[in-house]
C-alpha cells in the first residue's frame, strides 16, 4: 500500500474546512485595512481539519437550530477572557490577554477538550520518521509553516513518493485556489516547520 490515510482523509464533504468562509474572517476583513491580511484562523481551522479526517465529533449546534462553524467556536474559546486563566494555567509561559490564544499551539489540548471533548497532544518538535508513523497509526498532526507562519492538517502518507497530504484552510495561496489533499515534501517538512506541532488521536 503506497498511501496511509486518516479514515477521512481524502473526502472533502465530510472533512475540509477553509478558514476564507468563517465568521469572524468575515469580521476582520471588513474592519481592517485592505492592506493587512485578515487571514487568522489557520490554526483552528487546521484543528477542524485533523479532528473531522479522523472521524471525530466536532458539529456544534444552538438551541435554536443554528450551527456555527466548528473553527469559529474554537477561535471564540482561545480569545475568550472568561478562559484565560486556564490557559495561563496550561501553558504560563504566555499571557492570553497579549496575544491571540490561537496562535499559540500550547493551548490547543485544553481548546479542543473544552469545546469538542476530543483529545490532542503537544509534541512541540516531531521529524519525518515520527510524523509518518503516526500517520500511519491513524493520528492527525498540525503543523506549522514557518514561511507563511501558517498552520496545516497532515492526514496522509504517501510512502512510495515520502511526502505527506495535507488539507490547507487557506485555500487561495495555492495556485489552483484548492488547499484539499496538497503535497509536503520531505525536504520542505525539514527546513519550514516551526516546533509547534500537535498530535491528535
Amino acid at each position: 500500500m503506497s498511501i496511509y490515510g486518516l479514515k477521512y482523509w481524502d473526502d472533502r464533504k465530510r472533512a475540509y474546512f477553509t478558514q476564507e468562509n468563517n465568521a469572524i474572517e468575515h469580521i476582520l476583513k471588513c474592519c481592517l485595512p485592505a492592506c493587512i491580511s485578515p487571514l487568522e484562523s489557520c490554526g483552528p481551522t487546521a484543528s477542524l481539519n485533523c479532528q473531522a479526517s479522523l472521524g471525530l465529533e466536532i458539529e456544534i449546534q444552538t438551541q435554536g437550530g443554528y450551527r456555527p462553524q466548528p473553527e469559529d467556536v474554537l477561535m471564540s474559546f482561545f480569545n475568550d477572557p472568561n478562559n484565560f486563566a486556564s490557559m495561563r494555567a496550561a501553558w504560563p509561559g504566555l499571557d492570553p490577554d497579549k496575544l491571540p490564544g490561537n496562535e499559540v499551539a500550547r493551548w490547543y489540548p485544553l481548546a479542543v477538550r473544552k469545546v469538542f471533548g476530543n483529545a490532542c497532544e503537544f509534541v512541540g518538535a516531531i521529524s519525518f520518521e515520527q510524523a509518518a508513523t503516526h500517520i500511519r497509526e491513524g493520528r492527525a498532526i498540525q503543523v506549522c509553516l514557518r514561511s507563511p507562519g501558517h498552520f496545516v492538517a497532515l492526514v496522509a502518507y504517501d510512502d512510495e513518493r515520502a511526502e505527506f497530504i495535507l488539507k490547507d484552510g487557506w485555500a487561495s495561496r495555492w495556485p489552483d485556489g484548492d488547499g484539499f489533499c496538497k503535497r509536503l515534501a520531505r525536504s520542505e517538512y525539514e527546513t519550514n516547520l516551526k516546533p509547534q506541532s500537535l498530535v491528535y488521536s
